[in-house]
């Protein structure tokens, strides 16, 4: 009679371990059990050839195990692997963005594709900058109405910023300008000396329909993203909008190396040493006069106590106070030895042949 094997059957005759195996897992178990009954079992045709099976059956019995121990082992594996695959959840695709010089040290983040909108992204780390971990942006307003003056203010402060209560002076906590153009000032010179951001006022108008402040390259005078959002410019304002994004790239600094004395007029003294003091620059008492590198004079309006040639000598370079407003405009900045007074200029080079 053929040996039929139920289900039922099959499940009592396997050992509690493999029960909770799947059902090809109790397949190959199940094989494995009969091929163990039937390498026990002798046939009694086969009685005369006792001895010689014995001798063959323990060699063929291991190898018979190892292989379904292999199988076994294998199909552990591979159910594993398909488990870990099927429960691991889906990689997000990234992609990297080129980011123009300039943006404050600090990578811009770039949306995972298919994932995240690149708008709200930028937005959620605008957040996360106004929440504290960054310096809170300082904004100067220069040429803007009284009325746009007191809607700025409250879409600032709304917006997590502040807003410095100023009229002409330049402050050192200033991080943003915003002027309708670049046209020449004191607080347009310090800020380029210094490498603050010059902006527009669309800058904060969008920042205020987002609900947070925007990247400022797009709104930022001089920056090559941000043409398609300029007011249209001529002559020197051209190339103060493109000192603006020059400057700020350099970090400021523009006069680090200067120590200047000051001989002008008495209401210029203090607007002239904002200005060399914003771009890190040292005005010096007229004790140490010539120990400096620079001193600016207003031949026309300012006594000179020390000789021109003592300046000479020292190698000090004798210049009008305009060369400041050039040095940062111009690209390149002009050299001094170029724009020395003009009778000082003989006393100059013959002192330094």
């Amino acid at each position: 009679m053929d040996n039929i094997v139920s289900d039922d059957d099959n499940n009592q005759m396997l050992p509690p371990k493999i029960n909770k195996m799947s059902a090809n897992t109790k397949v190959e178990a199940w094989v494995m059990n009969n091929n163990l009954a039937s390498s026990q079992r002798t046939p009694s045709s086969q009685s005369g050839n006792k001895s010689s099976s014995q001798c063959s059956q323990p060699s063929d019995l291991v190898k018979t195990i190892d292989e379904l121990n292999q199988q076994l082992s294998r199909a552990k594996t591979r159910t594993s692997r398909d488990s870990d695959e099927t429960n691991s959840p889906p990689k997000r695709a990234t992609a990297r963005k080129y980011i123009p010089a300039g943006g404050q040290g600090k990578e811009e983040s770039q949306p995972r594709v298919g994932w995240e909108d690149y708008v709200e992204t930028l937005e959620k780390n605008s957040k996360e900058m106004n929440s504290g971990d960054s310096e809170t942006r300082c904004f100067v307003l220069s040429n803007v109405s009284d009325e746009l003056k007191l809607r700025y203010s409250e879409i600032v402060e709304r917006l997590g910023g502040t807003l410095l209560n100023t009229s002409q002076c330049f402050q050192l906590e200033t991080t943003h300008l915003i002027m309708e153009s670049p046209l020449r000032s004191e607080k347009l010179l310090c800020s380029l000396a210094s490498g603050k951001w010059i902006l527009t006022p669309r800058y904060l108008e969008e920042s205020n329909e987002r609900g947070v402040f925007l990247p400022e390259q797009e709104y930022e005078f001089g920056n090559p993203f941000s043409v398609n959002k300029m007011p249209r410019l001529d002559g020197q304002l051209v190339q103060y909008a493109q000192a603006a994004y020059r400057w700020r790239l350099k970090r400021g600094g523009a006069f680090i190396n200067m120590r200047a004395t000051l001989y002008v007029s008495e209401k210029r003294v203090d607007s002239l040493r904002r200005l060399i003091q914003a771009g890190g620059g040292h005005v010096l008492n007229e004790k140490d006069a010539l120990k400096g590198t620079h001193c600016f004079w207003e031949d026309t309006k300012a006594d000179m106590p020390i000789s021109l040639e003592s300046f000479a000598q020292a190698g000090v370079y004798v210049l009008p106070p305009v060369y400041l407003a050039d040095y940062l405009r111009q690209d390149p900045p002009p050299s001094p030895e170029l724009c020395l007074i003009g009778h000082y200029k003989a006393l100059y080079d013959n002192a330094q042949r």
